[in-house]
């Protein structure tokens, strides 16, 4: 049998060296005992329901366009011009135009105070013969071009009945005949024109008459613009005319002309009417 005290003390090993080492060996085989529990999971953690992934809502998926139908476009375009534009309509002789927000549109025979042209005399009606009946005239308003020689800007449409187309060929006698012959086409009906210009001290004057015949009637109409002369207007600034008269081409391509039958029920005919404000 060992004699464990023999053995020590010829090995130098004192018993308390011995006794703390069995010590130092329980105490880490305790350590890790108690960690590997700690680790391992328990019946609650074992049965505890995990939260589900967080999941992200599903994106929409993006439309495609869909196409602008050419009705639509037409009606957006229609919407935008009526809010930047004035709509006559006679029916009496079917005539109707389209007139820019701000100018002014009088409806028949203009009155005596509106002298149109300036110092030069109201807006003419340009038939051979007397007997026309102004239908309206649309005028720029007149504090439309401040601190310019711009006087006015004008366009008219006047209407001869029971005229013969030879006649509606014809412009009156004051105006230059031997001005080269204009043509234009306006609402289907082919018009003749001739360009005329007056001036005087204070005031220049040019602009175009047109005559179209259609259903009986000879139909004018006559634009122009009006600046103060050279010498009236020092100092001020030059308006851009060609641009006037462009925006006064504008106001013609919206004309459209379609008579309305003079004839009564009973196939008589009647005398046409002048429409008058006054």
């Amino acid at each position: 049998m060992l004699n464990t005290t023999r053995w020590t003390e010829k090995e130098g090993i004192r018993p308390w060296k011995i006794f703390y080492g069995i010590v130092w060996c329980v105490v880490l085989i305790a350590t890790s005992l108690s960690l590997g529990h700690s680790k391992a999971p328990g019946p609650a953690a074992l049965t505890a329901p995990q939260p589900p992934a967080e999941t992200k809502p599903p994106q929409p998926t993006e439309k495609m366009a869909r196409p602008i139908s050419g009705r639509r476009l037409t009606e957006e375009r229609m919407a935008r011009h009526l809010t930047t534009t004035h709509h006559f309509e006679e029916e009496l002789y079917g005539v109707s135009l389209d007139s820019p927000r701000g100018y002014l549109v009088k409806e028949g025979e203009l009155p005596h105070m509106d002298t149109g042209l300036g110092y030069l005399g109201p807006i003419p009606m340009e038939f051979a013969e007397s007997g026309g009946v102004r239908i309206v005239t649309v005028e720029a308003p007149s504090r439309a071009h401040i601190g310019t020689d711009f006087v006015n800007a004008f366009l008219s449409v006047s209407v001869f009945s029971n005229s013969t187309e030879e006649q509606c060929t014809q412009f009156s006698p004051e105006l230059d005949q031997n001005q080269p012959k204009l043509a234009r086409t306006i609402s289907g009906i082919t018009f003749t024109g001739i360009p005329n210009s007056e001036a005087a001290n204070t005031h220049e004057y040019f602009g175009k008459y047109y005559h179209g015949y259609s259903g009986g009637s000879c139909y004018e109409i006559g634009y122009g613009i009006v600046t103060a002369s050279a010498g009236a207007a020092s100092g001020l600034k030059q308006v851009d005319g060609d641009a006037l008269l462009r925006r006064l081409d504008k106001i013609v391509d919206t004309v459209s002309i379609m008579p309305q039958s003079l004839e009564n029920s009973t196939g008589e005919e009647t005398a046409p009417k002048t429409v008058d404000n006054n």
